[in-house]
């Protein structure tokens, strides 16, 4: 489990690499049901053309712009497993029914709003 301190030191650190608007927290750190193995997964929902434009991030998929979070991150607590988002493409596989959305809606916590 990472401490208050450690998480929001991973805020900091994403807030400085991306053009966040909303960071949740979710998973078993969310749920408060973390163990030894456990990883810490983390949503960013960042502003679309906000400081650096999407056309310019490594990957314009979101699945991939998580890797390179990982990156900027270095070194943490316990293993972090990034999704970023731009809000519009949150919204849409919000709208679709997407699982991964619907678990980060159902058991996020929010640890940054802008």
């Amino acid at each position: 489990m990472i401490t208050e301190e450690g998480l929001q030191d991973i805020v900091r650190k994403i807030r400085e690499s991306y053009p966040a608007k909303r960071i949740l927290v979710f998973g078993s750190q969310a749920r408060g049901d973390t163990h030894q193995h456990s990883d810490l997964n983390l949503c960013v929902i960042a502003a679309q053309g906000e400081g650096q434009p999407l056309q310019e991030w490594p990957s314009k998929s979101w699945f991939y712009r998580g890797a390179d979070l990982i990156d900027k991150i270095g070194s943490a607590e316990v293993a972090v497993a990034p999704y970023v988002f731009t809000e519009g493409e949150f919204e849409a596989l919000r709208n679709s029914g997407h699982p991964l959305v619907g678990r980060i809606l159902e058991e996020g916590r929010v640890l940054y709003e802008q």
